[in-house]
């Protein structure tokens, strides 16, 4: 993955699970939820805009957390979270973050 999506997928698991990240990258890019990133995932991200791909995983995350029940009392923390992670990984792909697609996919 570029740097900038690696960054927020990283930040996802950490913050949200690993399975959960992958299903949230998976639905930004509109491929099968299965829980692991492997070629079919790698490819559809790097296929799109890597602009269009940052903000899309970021509104699915954010819309998990909306639906988390401790949303309420975690919430703010949660979105301050995630927009400092979006405005770090804008930077990281406003400095020529690079986007190869391996030649095994």
């Amino acid at each position: 993955l570029p740097a900038s999506l690696a960054l927020l997928v990283f930040d996802s698991a950490v913050n949200q699970g690993v399975g959960t990240a992958a299903r949230l990258l998976q639905k930004a890019v509109g491929v099968t939820e299965d829980g692991s990133i492997g070629p079919v995932t790698l490819r559809a991200a790097l296929a799109l805009p890597l602009e269009q791909v940052l903000i899309d995983f970021c509104a699915e995350r954010a819309l998990r957390y909306e639906f988390n029940r401790n949303e309420e009392v975690f919430g703010r923390g949660w979105y301050r979270r995630l927009f400092r992670m979006y405005a770090t990984a804008r930077g990281a792909a406003g400095r020529g973050d690079v986007r190869r697609v391996p030649r095994h996919l």
